[in-house]
């Protein structure tokens, strides 16, 4: 196998998402973490908190690692999702506020979604077009 065929990702899911099955037929559809939206929305984020991080040393806290988690995920990385539900089983709209809350609930979810958002695996060229090729599902995480 040739290094082009084992790590080239598809540029476009990258950018445009890929669709993750996850238990229950819930489907997250993720960019990669090294799409221009991504690397947008992070930039973004670390120059409106330089002055806190620095403040503390150039160390983040806690609170704004969640919040930089957050952030990141639900305005770069989330392109949307389907059968999602709230706490009491209703249907959960994708918006803003619902990922915001939902993921700041779930935070095993939230790190799970950041980890194949991560992952080269997730938008590898020759497995999108395996799958693409074999089937009309979206991709299942291999740690869900």
């Amino acid at each position: 196998m040739s290094l082009y065929s084992r790590y080239a990702t598809n540029k476009q899911a990258e950018s445009e998402g890929v669709a993750l099955n996850f238990p229950d037929g819930v489907i997250f559809t993720v960019r990669s973490t090294d799409s221009d939206r991504v690397r947008e929305i992070e930039s973004r984020w670390m120059k409106r908190n330089r002055q806190a991080i620095m403040a503390s040393g150039g160390i983040m806290s806690p609170a704004l690692q969640d919040d930089k988690d957050l952030t990141i995920l639900v305005d770069g990385i989330l392109v949307g999702w389907q059968k999602v539900t709230d706490a009491e089983g209703k249907p959960l709209e994708f918006t803003r506020e619902n990922a915001r809350k939902l993921m700041g609930d779930l935070r095993e979810l939230r790190k799970e979604l950041l980890y194949l958002a991560g992952m080269g695996e997730t938008f590898r060229a020759s497995e999108l077009q395996e799958a693409v090729g074999n089937s009309p599902a979206p991709l299942t995480p291999t740690s869900a």
